[in-house]
Formats: structure tokens, sequence, C-alpha cells
């Protein structure tokens, strides 16, 4: 028996496939580095320092690498996983008020519009300017809007 996901691969749009992409890169990055801050919770092992703390109500880069782990690796990971597959996840469906496409889609842009806020929080509270913050933007703003696209609503249209 061949996967859904391989069968479907020729039919979907490319659209949907960069969405993978992104969430899976998000995801990655968020399950290597939220580790390494908890390790180091100083941040030096990514090049990040206490002072850079100073306006938030956190004392170390620990409770970072935990959002990291979960907000930044497990949640785009398991949102990946629904565009790529369809398959269906009652808790998210439940959640999800819109209920015309696939939960997946409304997830997405939660998880694009989330991006934003934390990169705007990150720039506001912690003044992290340059590095990945023009890349992240990018991204963010990619899961907003690309799942708006005819194809791509097409292809997650809800199952009944």
């Amino acid at each position: 028996a061949v996967p859904t996901l391989l069968v479907r691969s020729p039919d979907r749009p490319i659209a949907l496939w960069v969405l993978v992409m992104i969430l899976s890169f998000i995801a990655i990055g968020g399950l290597v580095n939220g580790p390494q801050l908890i390790a180091d919770p100083t941040g030096e092992v990514i090049g990040a320092d206490s002072i850079s703390l100073d306006r938030t109500p956190i004392d170390d880069w620990m409770p970072v690498g935990w959002f990291l782990i979960v907000v930044m690796g497990v949640v785009p990971a398991v949102i990946a996983w629904g565009l790529a597959t369809r398959r269906g996840w009652r808790l998210a469906e439940r959640v999800d008020p819109i209920r015309t496409e696939h939960w997946s889609w409304l997830a997405v842009q939660v998880m694009g519009a989330g991006t934003l806020v934390w990169l705007g929080l990150r720039f506001v509270l912690i003044d992290l300017k340059g590095g990945p913050q023009p890349l992240f933007l990018l991204l963010g703003l990619a899961m907003v809007t690309l799942p708006w696209l005819p194809s791509v609503r097409r292809d997650l249209a809800a199952f009944d």
C-alpha cells in the first residue's frame, strides 16, 4: 500500500508544499534551538546574552527554549503533517470555528499570525534586529497569505 501522501503529491498545489516546507523549517529550528537554550539558559550557546532579556519578565533563556520546542517546534510539525496528509484531528476540528476547510488550513494561518506577533515581541522587548528577522517576517506573511490561494483552498476543502 502506497501512502496517500505519495499518491496525491502530483495533484497537490505547489503553494501547499511551500507551506509544508516553511513549517518544517520553523519546526526544525525550534526543535534544535529550544533544547540548546534549556541546556544553557544563559543563551551563550546561540549567541544571545542576558542583557537582551532586561525588558522582559524572564531572567534567563530557559522559558524561551521551552517556547521554541513546543510552539515553534512541535506545533508547526503537526500543522505540516496535517497539510501534507489531510488527516483528521478531532481536537483541532473542534476548535476550528470555520470548518469549511481542513483544520490545517486555519492552523497554518494562526501559526503565521503567531510568528508575526512573536517577531514583533522580539523586536520590541528583546530589540533583536537583523539576523533571521527579515526571513521570519517573510515566512509569517507567507503562512498568512498562501492558504488563501484558490488552489490551496480547493485542496484543503473540508471532507464529509
